[in-house]
């Protein structure tokens, strides 16, 4: 499973003083100029809120329509601001904060919109190949970036607007906000280490698929791909730091990749072992049921019968060995969802 993520940089500010402005009626010492913009700031930090009910259902549920309905409310509640924004009457004719408050929320809505139904439909495919999951993952970071970048934007036009009223405003980032950017950098660490986990776990499906036809030519071939990428992996998780301490995603993909490189290298060859031995025997049987009885010398029945030993050997070394495999596959693929689902309860709060 992988987890989607989006974060939206805070927009909200501290308001320290406006030198030029008489305080409005309604607010005892805030400026019209300060009301007029806090009027769209509130706005942004419900949508915020929204957002944040998004991201936190995709870290935490796994029912994907639940996830989904969380997303067209961060839709609605955009969709309600550009309304409200339309209705905002203009202090002073502004020019600079009714626009970019618009732009800003149809850009949120946009990305929302397209930009995540694509990543819906790309993460569908993802997991078919490694590369197929690189481009999912390049494309979410795409979509964070357009969000820092209006996000970047939209701070610019605020700046904008307070110098021309002189208002001195200080950039905090909200709870909310901290939440989303933290969340953020959680799949971000968890993608990091995810890509190289399914390098080697896709190239094991690649390996097991030709063991089960029989593809000898094919079973070295990605017998090999398997003992490199499980290298490469365990050799870049070194330059992987703990998560806040939180070291448990890089042990068990540790684990995972050290299971891989052990099969490549010694189970493996056990099952190639039979394989060969079980296509030989089948040779040498044809050619021995093609005799008639009394053709057959005692050295054709003694070679059969010690060839029908050997084989029986090789199966039951095989078939343990392959037991032995399945059971710890399963084991260290339940172990990475527990610890997976674990980090995330424990670093993006419900």
């Amino acid at each position: 499973m992988i987890y989607f993520c989006i974060m939206s940089v805070a927009l909200v500010f501290s308001i320290i003083r406006a030198d030029s402005e008489p305080a409005s009626d309604q607010e005892a010492g805030k400026s019209p100029a300060v009301v007029y913009l806090e009027s769209y700031t509130g706005e942004i930090g419900e949508i915020q809120e929204e957002i944040w009910n998004f991201i936190k259902a995709g870290a935490h549920s796994k029912d994907a329509r639940a996830v989904d309905g969380k997303r067209r409310a961060v839709i609605k509640r955009m969709k309600e601001s550009v309304e409200f924004i339309k209705k905002i009457k203009p202090y002073n004719n502004d020019s600079i904060l009714k626009k970019a408050f618009s732009d800003y929320v149809n850009s949120l809505s946009y990305i929302m919109e397209e930009d995540y139904a694509k990543l819906v439909n790309m993460e569908e495919i993802a997991e078919q190949s490694y590369d197929l999951l690189e481009a999912y993952l390049a494309a979410k970071e795409k979509a964070n970036e357009k969000f820092a970048a209006i996000a970047t934007e939209m701070e610019l036009k605020q700046k904008e607007y307070a110098a021309l009223y002189n208002i001195t405003l200080t950039f905090d980032e909200s709870e909310t906000g901290k939440k989303l950017s933290d969340a953020g950098k959680v799949t971000n660490y968890y993608d990091s280490v995810y890509l190289i986990f399914f390098k080697s776990h896709k190239q094991e499906l690649y390996l097991l698929d030709a063991v089960s036809r029989n593809d000898m030519s094919k079973i070295e071939q990605n017998r090999i791909s398997l003992q490199n990428y499980s290298r490469e992996g365990l050799n870049a998780l070194k330059n992987i730091k703990p998560f806040k301490n939180d070291d448990s995603l890089k042990k068990i993909c540790q684990k995972l990749l050290s299971f891989y490189s052990e099969e490549s290298m010694e189970k493996i060859p056990v099952m190639i072992d039979y394989l060969m031995k079980k296509e030989a025997f089948e040779k040498l049987k044809k050619a021995f049921e093609l005799k008639k009885e009394n053709e057959r010398t005692r050295e054709d029945v003694d070679l059969y019968n010690a060839k029908v030993k050997e084989l029986n050997e090789t199966v039951q070394k095989y078939n343990s060995t392959v037991k032995a495999l399945n059971d710890k596959r399963s084991d260290l693929i339940n172990e990475w969802n527990g610890i997976r689902a674990a980090f995330f309860d424990r670093h993006v709060p419900w």
